[in-house]
């Protein structure tokens, strides 16, 4: 997993950085985790938990809705994934981390990564990563508190020009 705020877009990593500092003052201790995606990362964690009915069927989507074959067979390709567990719903290039615009970080009270989002830290932290300008997943009350990403921007318009050969 890639945790160099390096591999983020300059605009994602300046916003990250404003947070880390805000959380500084703030005295809350993070970790973030996971910045920039590779596709073939992103295809494992895709078909975790799915059925190869249900990753045809994405990867299908990827090919003609998106018009991207590559992407489907990165999906295709990575092979089975043996757990059971469902940890995403975006398939290849459908992930904003994937373009270097989104991070997963969390918060550490005494030495312990606080992964239970019912704790207080949570709302504190998502203040913080709001305040700086980036796009919180807890705000709209979705699953996946970790997740942070650049404001106004969509992989949706990415995926269509984006030169994934060049990742």
């Amino acid at each position: 997993m890639n945790r160099d705020l390096y591999a983020l877009t300059t605009e994602t990593r300046e916003l990250a950085l404003k947070f880390l500092m805000r959380a500084g003052e703030e005295e809350l201790e993070t970790l973030i985790y996971c910045t920039h995606r590779p596709l073939e990362s992103q295809a494992k964690r895709y078909r975790q938990g799915r059925a190869i009915g249900t990753i045809r069927a994405k990867a299908d989507q990827l090919d003609k809705l998106y018009k991207s074959p590559d992407l489907a067979a990165i999906l295709m390709g990575v092979g089975p994934q043996l757990e059971t567990i469902i940890v995403t719903y975006a398939g290849p290039g459908q992930s904003l981390h994937n373009y270097g615009m989104a991070f997963d970080g969390v918060p550490v009270l005494n030495d312990q990564l606080i992964w239970d989002s019912s704790k207080p830290i949570w709302q504190l932290y998502g203040r913080l990563i709001v305040e700086s300008g980036l796009r919180w997943y807890g705000e709209s009350g979705t699953w996946d508190l970790t997740h942070s990403q650049l404001r106004g921007v969509s992989w949706r318009d990415l995926i269509k020009t984006y030169d994934f050969k060049a990742l």
